[in-house]
């Protein structure tokens, strides 16, 4: 099953921009996930896409959700601050989001 057999431009971008952020080289990235250095080149090009089995060992390799990868990495910081505010939401109600996001905009509001 393909995760995205037409990737907007974006993509391949930021999956170049997270393997460059934890600097790894695609030879290394290649071979953890187990496909050649052209295979991933062109995954990160746009030329070939990515599915979901891919991207979550991506996700695993970069330290990140697999959500993230459809975004430029933030700093290192942001990043540690994403996933664990991913894991503080996991298990709420919608209405406990909800309740959660009202209170960091109050703080963002007052800063």
């Amino acid at each position: 099953m393909s995760f995205m057999k037409n990737p907007p431009p974006t993509v391949p971008h930021f999956l170049r921009a997270w393997r460059k952020n934890a600097r790894l080289t695609q030879e290394q990235v290649a071979n953890i996930i187990g496909i050649s250095n052209n295979t991933l080149s062109d995954k990160e090009l746009g030329k070939r896409p990515v599915d979901t089995e891919e991207l979550k060992k991506l996700a695993e390799i970069y330290k990140c959700e697999p959500w993230m990868l459809l975004a430029a990495p933030p700093n290192s910081e942001k990043l540690a601050h994403l996933v664990r505010a991913t894991g503080l939401i996991d298990d709420l109600t919608e209405k406990q989001i909800e309740a959660w996001l009202s209170v960091g905009e109050t703080f963002k509001s007052a800063a």
